[in-house]
């Protein structure tokens, strides 16, 4: 877990830090000579399943890589892009921490699920990319879960890590 503020995050750094945490996204050192011949150092996201040799094509033709420059996805404002975000929770099998996170994110509590019912689930349903992404960042740990004793919101949500 780290001390990363969400809130005080740029929304570029926020699709980045989605892009390595959630979605595989790794760091490599820069060693690949720009089209000019020159050898830049520095760390670059790439996606998975890739090299910095098999993204040549995609090389700035001078320059550093910029470290995002290969994050295209706009994680925290698509709700296509959000999807494969949840995608990529469900693969990793974080159901529980992921909806503990996401509905402490919207506001959603025991109290009101008992009161009101599934009526009580529209905020979660109704959650922008943005908090489905901060969501997802708490679930694979890269930001605190709401809850600092890892017991879950309550009985009735029962998520959280035990």
């Amino acid at each position: 877990m780290s001390d990363i503020d969400w809130a005080t995050l740029t929304p570029r750094a926020r699709e980045l830090l989605v892009a390595e945490h959630v979605m595989g996204y790794r760091r490599v050192t820069d060693d690949t000579r720009d089209y000019g011949g020159t050898q830049h150092g520095g760390e670059v996201l790439i996606p998975p399943g890739e090299t910095l040799a098999s993204l040549h094509a995609w090389l700035p033709r001078s320059g550093r890589i910029p470290f995002g420059y290969f994050v295209t996805e706009q994680y925290t404002v698509s709700h296509t892009a959000a999807r494969a975000v949840e995608d990529a929770i469900a693969r990793r099998q974080l159901y529980a921490d992921y909806c503990g996170a996401l509905a402490h994110l919207v506001g959603l509590n025991d109290r009101e699920l008992e009161d009101y019912g599934s009526i009580a689930l529209w905020p979660v349903i109704a959650a922008t990319p943005e908090q489905r992404c901060h969501a997802a960042l708490m679930a694979v740990g890269a930001l605190p879960l709401p809850w600092p004793n890892r017991q879950g919101p309550g009985p009735l949500l029962g998520y959280g890590r035990k």
